[in-house]
């Protein structure tokens, strides 16, 4: 069973362009549907999803959101977790519409109940308090322009008791990359520009995720 819905909002406060991110995930939906690039993340969701088996054996989480959830890497890797912890509802949240849909016709896991939720990142998540028993993003938080706020949101729409588990790019990410424009640039040009988005270090994400409040970094 699957649903579809629509959320928005008009207040932006922008460090990476939102109108530019989601037509580059777009373009990426059409041009590589087939899922031929996926694999990595993929494997990260794997590794994120299956975290939360090292939680409690007797605590279930029937009530999952994927935050940022692409082409639904982490709905493909839930399968034995969704057994095992006993998730029966995902709802999958992603500003990019023919991303999310992307692979909207693939078999679910069984049991599994998945909403396809188009949402505007950054602005208030379109849950209500207190609803979801566990949170994973995967892979899509390098690119927000308020990690604070996305945590606090994440923490309201938690249960008490609830658990995030995300993973993102950060600290020195392709830092070979960076190193080898810097030098091809000074040469030819003499300077140095930036060419790849600003990650957040590793020293900060620790604080970044306990100043939102019950939100616990393990």
């Amino acid at each position: 069973a699957s649903t579809a819905r629509y959320f928005s909002s008009s207040q932006r406060n922008e460090v990476f362009d939102r109108k530019a991110k989601d037509a580059h995930r777009e373009r990426a939906a059409l041009m590589y549907s087939d899922g031929r690039y996926d694999y990595l993340k993929d494997e990260v969701a794997r590794r994120v999803v299956d975290r939360l088996n090292d939680v409690s054996p007797a605590k279930k989480f029937p009530i999952a959101l994927d935050l940022g959830s692409l082409h639904g890497s982490v709905r493909k890797a839930i399968d034995f977790t969704a057994q095992n912890k006993g998730i029966n509802k995902l709802h999958q949240l992603e500003s990019c519409e023919a991303l999310l849909n992307r692979d909207k016709g693939q078999d679910h896991p069984e049991g599994l109940e998945v909403s396809y939720d188009v949402w505007e990142e950054e602005t208030r998540l379109p849950y209500d308090d207190e609803t979801f028993d566990v949170a994973f993003s995967s892979m899509s938080l390098h690119w927000v322009n308020d990690l604070p706020k996305v945590f606090q949101e994440v923490n309201r729409v938690l249960k008490p008791d609830g658990v995030f588990l995300g993973a993102m790019l950060g600290g020195e990410t392709l830092q070979e990359l960076r190193s080898s424009f810097a030098v091809a640039e000074q040469e030819r040009q003499g300077g140095v520009s930036s060419h790849l988005s600003p990650f957040v270090r590793d020293s900060e994400i620790g604080g970044l995720i306990q100043g939102a409040g019950r939100i616990y970094v393990a």
